[in-house]
């Protein structure tokens, strides 16, 4: 893991001064970084004085006496160790070699204990300035210092010119931190020592912690707005570009520059504390680095002043209150002399009161008017205070402030009202003061009269009892009565009447007597085929009807079962029954069956309804019934649709059924994808049969099948017959057949041919070539790649002999391997490459 490089190591030294000796030892890394490989990564910083000073004159007295010192090393090597170390800074620091050994005066050196250093073993990324590196010679590989432990050590450098520039520094082991800032061993352990060369003991890792760029900004506290204000700032943590400014809405002298010193005006939308910003920036070849601070300061606004209410109206006697309002802090002077934030005020005329509301930078003013205003009156007047129910009234309001309301919700000084009942009305006037006056109107109601019922029925010696009711309770009957109930036993027309001053009102009741009712009942019909209704109808006398199967207050049914129905009457003179029977016959039952579902072209087709009863007439319908239509079975000659209906001539019941047949054919036919070939040949069926849904295949090679497309491999030579039956469920059935050829194939090409004669191998033979593939061509080569034999067709005669360059006769090719190119220049253009060894 990556380790980090004491924070010290460059460096928290940042004096500029000029040393006044020749140089200065300013820190050590004693606990280096990178594992086993600490010795060569330890690190030295110090400080070039006055006079420039050459590593060729350095020698260095290591405190662990077995590292000798090695002189100081430039080369590529340590070029490239710079050039990495600087692509890994991302602050604006340098790592740069010297010129010809030359130290500058005054610069920083640091010396890495070998150049064999690795540069990823301390972090430099947040290096912000330029340092003088040195390298010594490779060659020392253990520490040259002591980790933490027990006792000191000493560190001496030496340059012989000019004479006597040396520095020594000595540091305690024990006293060695480790990371957590505590004395122990681990990676980064360093020591800072001052002009004087007292340690300070440090550990922050592995990593340049380079001093960070730091801005701070100093202004007053508090101001007006508009008043220029100066503002000064300390950077911290060495060279910068530009320091920008933001913030406010007022401006600033400049926004942008190198001055640490700047003015800001408020602007007029500045109030209460507002915040301002300095950026300060290092700009570097690469990269960079900001820094930024806010402050703060209050800034006193101009005062803003409103009142409660500008305008104010008071009646008679009454107070004003007037309340100011502004910003917190202010102060207040009333026009009364008051310096409170609220004045309580009662004018006899109207008056114009002032307030000033004042901070320590301004003030501003504002008014608020006071009109007082006169008590206010009303009265109210009926054109009658009594009426009968229905008529009007007006009433009349007289305001001093010439404003109604009325209860009705009018708002005009005078309505017109019709109140049913008793009503009191009240009507406000609101203007200086809210006043109200009533109203109220006695209402005389029309007289209401109703009868317990307007039509009585009495049988013989009954009577009737009939009973008025009126709102005002008077009453006068026809028959002189003046009571609220009359009794009678004689039919007529009675009448009462109620009246009062406003109106009168009458109601008659009708009497009349009646005899023991009677009823008749009459059905539609006596006897009830299956699925079939009739309607039983009563007639008679009239009254409340209730019948047997539950229905009340209808003189007609519906049944559709057998049964006996009774109907009863009752009315005031008495109570009537009377019942009505109905009989049920079943309806004809019967099945049509066809002989087949499906009617084939050319064919006839038997329907059958079974054993019929000899009661019943039958009547086929249809269009292919072939002679009478009036039998049990019947012959067709088409599909369609076909309805036997039958009536039972002793019941009158009758039944129909109904049974189709489809007209249909099949044709049956396929494709196979291919019809010849070598095998095994596999074969594909596409079945394009119309009309069918059933099949059944005969493949020719003893397989077979039920599925609508099928496929065959056929593994040998011959003639293959294959045959789908096709049928519609079974019925109008339909062939069709193909005949697949299997060639014998092409035989195995040989790899040796042995001309000697011995009728073995004798030739290049390639079984069933010539037979199954008459356009083959055959094309042979020697090593070199020249053409020696060629044959369209070939026909396995191949023994060695050349025929291609001018090569015939007798003489054969000499022993050896042969390339050969065979086409078969069939449809799938099939071709073969290889070798042939010739022999004798």
């Amino acid at each position: 893991m990556k380790k980090i490089l004491f924070a010290a190591l460059l460096f928290a030294l940042t004096s500029l001064k000029i040393n006044a000796q020749c140089f200065e030892i300013e820190s050590i890394l004693v606990d280096g970084c990178d594992g086993g490989n600490e010795g060569q990564n330890e690190m030295v910083t110090f400080k070039v004085g006055s006079v420039a000073l050459n590593t060729a004159n350095l020698t260095v007295a290591w405190p662990n006496v077995s590292n000798a010192w090695l002189g100081i090393c430039q080369n590529t090597t340590t070029a490239a160790k710079v050039a990495a170390i600087n692509s890994s800074i991302t602050a604006c620091g340098l790592l740069v070699e010297p010129v010809g050994g030359v130290l500058p005066a005054n610069s920083k050196i640091l010396m890495i204990t070998s150049e064999s250093m690795n540069p990823n073993a301390q972090s430099f990324a947040n290096l912000s300035e330029t340092l003088t590196v040195i390298f010594q010679c490779t060659g020392n590989t253990s520490g040259h210092f002591a980790n933490f432990g027990t006792g000191t050590r000493t560190l001496t450098m030496n340059f012989s010119s000019p004479p006597g520039c040396n520095d020594v520094v000595v540091y305690d082991r024990s006293q060695l931190l480790n990371q957590s800032q505590v004395p122990g061993a681990q990676d980064g352990g360093a020591v800072l020592y001052n002009a004087a060369g007292t340690p300070t003991y440090i550990n922050n890792g592995c990593a340049v912690p380079a001093i960070p760029l730091t801005i701070n900004a100093n202004i007053s506290n508090t101001t007006c707005v508009g008043l220029p204000q100066n503002i000064t700032t300390t950077v911290t943590g060495g060279a910068y570009t530009n320091i920008a400014w933001a913030g406010g809405t007022g401006t600033f002298a400049a926004t942008s520059g190198t001055n640490t010193s700047n003015t800001y005006t408020p602007g007029i939308g500045d109030a209460g504390v507002i915040t301002l910003s300095a950026t300060v920036t290092r700009t570097c070849t690469g990269g960079g680095t900001t820094a930024n601070t806010t402050f703060t300061f209050a800034i006193t606004p101009t005062p803003t002043l409103n009142l409660s209410a500008s305008s104010l109206s008071i009646c008679g006697t009454q107070s004003a209150n007037i309340v100011a309002l502004s910003q917190a802090g202010n102060t207040f002077s009333w026009s009364t002399g008051a310096t409170t934030n609220s004045i309580s005020v009662s004018p006899t005329v109207t008056t114009v009161y002032t307030v000033t509301a004042i901070n320590s930078c301004s003030n501003t003013s504002t008014t608020a008017t006071v009109t007082p205003s006169a008590a206010n009156s009303i009265t109210a007047s009926a054109s009658t205070n009594t009426l009968c129910s229905g008529n009007s009234v007006t009433l009349t309001a007289t305001s001093a402030a010439g404003t109604y309301s009325w209860n009705t919700g009018a708002t005009t000084s005078s309505i017109v009202v019709s109140p049913n009942s008793t009503t009191a009305y009240s009507v406000t006037s609101a203007g200086c003061t809210t006043v109200s006056t009533a109203q109220t109107i006695t209402v005389t109601p029309l007289p209401t009269l109703s009868l317990n019922t307007n039509s009585f029925n009495i049988c013989g010696t009954q009577s009737a009892t009939i009973i008025a009711n009126s709102n005002i309770g008077n009453y006068l009957w026809s028959n002189t009565a003046t009571t609220n109930s009359i009794v009678v036993s004689t039919g007529g027309v009675y009448s009462v009447t109620s009246a009062n001053t406003c109106s009168t009102t009458i109601q008659t009741a009708t009497v009349t007597t009646g005899a023991a009712p009677a009823i008749t009942l009459n059905s539609s019909a006596n006897t009830l085929c299956n699925g079939q209704n009739a309607t039983i109808t009563l007639s008679g006398s009239t009254g409340t009807v209730n019948w047997s199967t539950g229905e009340t207050g209808t003189n007609s049914i519906n049944v559709s079962n057998a049964g006996v129905y009774t109907a009863t009457l009752v009315n005031d003179c008495g109570t009537a029954l009377n019942s009505t029977t109905i009989n049920s016959a079943p309806s004809p039952t019967f099945d049509i069956t066809p002989q087949n579902s499906v009617l084939c072209a050319g064919q006839t087709v038997s329907l059958s309804a079974g054993t019929i009863p000899l009661t019943y007439s039958l009547n086929w319908t249809g269009a292919g019934i072939v002679g009478a239509n009036n039998l049990n079975n019947v012959i067709i000659n088409s599909g369609g649709t076909y309805t036997l209906s039958a009536t039972d001539i002793v019941t009158g019941c009758s039944s129909s059924s109904v049974v189709s047949v489809s007209s249909g054919s099949t044709n049956a036919y396929f494709t196979p994808d291919v019809t010849t070939g070598n095998p095994p040949l596999n074969v594909n069926f596409n079945n394009q049969s119309t009309g069918a849904n059933t099949y059944s295949w005969s493949l020719g090679n003893g397989s077979a099948s039920s599925n609508t497309n099928t496929s065959s491999t056929y593994n040998s030579a011959g003639v293959y017959t294959v045959t789908l039956f096709a049928s519609a469920n079974g019925q109008c059935p339909s062939q069709y057949t193909v005949e697949i050829i299997v060639k014998d194939g092409l035989g195995l090409i040989p790899e040796v041919v042995t001309s000697n004669g011995d009728g073995k191998n004798d030739f290049f033979e390639i079984k069933g070539l010539y037979e199954n593939y008459p356009q083959n061509k055959l094309e042979i080569y020697n090593r070199w790649g020249n053409l020696v034999y060629s044959s369209t067709p070939y026909k396995n005669d191949w023994n060695g002999t050349p025929n291609a360059s001018g090569k015939t006769g007798s003489n054969k090719l000499p022993t050896g391997t042969y390339y050969f190119i065979l086409q078969l220049n069939d449809a799938n253009q099939t071709s073969f490459k290889g070798f042939v060894q010739l022999q004798y």
